[in-house]
């Protein structure tokens, strides 16, 4: 009888063990996509900004180009995201603070991993900070081998690894 026991017992640990693990690696895919999907909006008011607006290098505030429905959101107040602009080569780069990348499931590579899910690999714009190199390492399909050089002025801020977006924006 006391076999029976732990023979259950061994088999109700090891389907926890099993089940519960990947509850909390979807769990974990469903923060890193919407980090993602929050980011890549960010991004996006900080295009509308500077194509309404004239942006001037630096740290680009979109808060008034944010959709109202996610406005006050918790990344949004936070300052889990930065958009720096250079406008000698009109490049805008959105990135993660550094100390939002410690919060357990979201990192830089569970975010990074987010976006290739969410493009499927078929986009040069979004992509990991490379420190050692000092470009953008784009999560594109294989095959397409290309980097972009971010402007001098806007490198220093950038943390090791941060997943980026990039683009060039026409200002009015």
């Amino acid at each position: 009888m006391q076999i029976l026991f732990m023979f259950i017992m061994a088999l109700a640990i090891l389907t926890y063990a099993i089940f519960g693990s990947q509850e909390r690696s979807e769990e974990e895919s469903r923060e890193a996509a919407a980090t993602a999907a929050q980011m890549a909006v960010y991004h996006r008011a900080a295009i509308d900004k500077c194509t309404a607006t004239a942006c001037a290098t630096g740290v680009v505030d979109p808060q008034a180009y944010v959709p109202k429905q996610i406005k006050d959101g918790s990344l949004w107040n936070r300052g889990t995201f930065v958009s720096n602009y250079d406008t000698a080569s009109k490049t805008l780069l959105t990135y993660m603070r550094k100390g939002f990348a410690t919060r357990a499931s979201v990192t830089y590579g569970t975010v990074a991993a987010a976006f290739r899910d969410l493009t499927v690999g078929e986009t040069t714009t979004i992509g990991r900070w490379d420190e050692d190199k000092q470009r953008v390492q784009p999560s594109y399909a294989a095959g397409w081998h290309v980097t972009y050089d971010i402007p001098a002025g806007l490198r220093s801020s950038i943390p090791k690894d941060s997943p980026v977006i990039v683009n060039r924006v026409l200002a009015p």
